[in-house]
């Protein structure tokens, strides 16, 4: 356990996870689904966070775990940058969640919130979230003085039309947000309220 805990927190968000210069092939759930919870980066992240109990087992955690395949891809790309081999940490993310669902253990379900149903509408159901699965994992970045923020929406626009409509309902409700690429500004900038997460592809 404390082997694979302090893999899963030696995680320096390279995201070279995230990159196939190797030609191995990227995680399969990573490349479809988009948030970094369901990279090899994020699910690190969310397995050290469930063993310290810091964050609850919730609907996107189910789903995040289930679809690791444990294919390996992310050790060749990860040891080759860190010398770590994450697929160690995705193992022990399944077998957490299976065991929390075999014990009859509580999924966290989200509740009714009006802005997120807004945000919904604007960009669809799969592309704002407030899980906290996911936002975990933009919760922080590597700036070494900077506390934890979680967000408290994840949203990923796909068109200009829709990155100006989420900014307009934003600016309506006075929600503070940022704007965050693949990686942060490492300063801590990015931890506010809500944040758009602006895809490079």
């Amino acid at each position: 356990m404390n082997d694979v805990l302090n893999t899963a927190r030696s995680c320096r968000h390279y995201a070279m996870c995230k990159i196939d210069f190797l030609g191995t092939g990227l995680c399969k759930s990573g490349a479809e689904k988009h948030y970094v919870s369901f990279y090899p980066q994020g699910r690190m992240d969310l397995y050290a966070a469930l063993a310290e109990n810091k964050i609850p087992i919730t609907e996107k955690c189910v789903e995040i775990a289930e679809t690791c395949d444990l294919c390996g891809k992310c050790d060749y790309q990860c040891y080759f940058v860190t010398e770590m081999k994450p697929t160690t940490v995705m193992k022990a993310l399944k077998e957490h969640v299976r065991l929390h669902l075999k014990n009859g253990g509580e999924v966290l379900v989200a509740q009714k919130d009006n802005t997120l149903d807004e945000l919904k509408e604007i960009v669809g159901d799969e592309w704002a979230t407030s899980d906290r699965a996911v936002a975990l994992t933009y919760s922080h970045d590597p700036c070494p003085i900077a506390e934890p923020r979680m967000p408290e929406y994840v949203i990923m626009p796909n068109s200009t039309a829709e990155i100006s409509g989420v900014i307009n309902l934003l600016n309506r409700q006075k929600i503070p947000y940022a704007v965050r690429g693949n990686g942060s500004s490492v300063m801590a900038l990015s931890c506010v309220k809500a944040l758009l997460l602006i895809s490079a592809e």
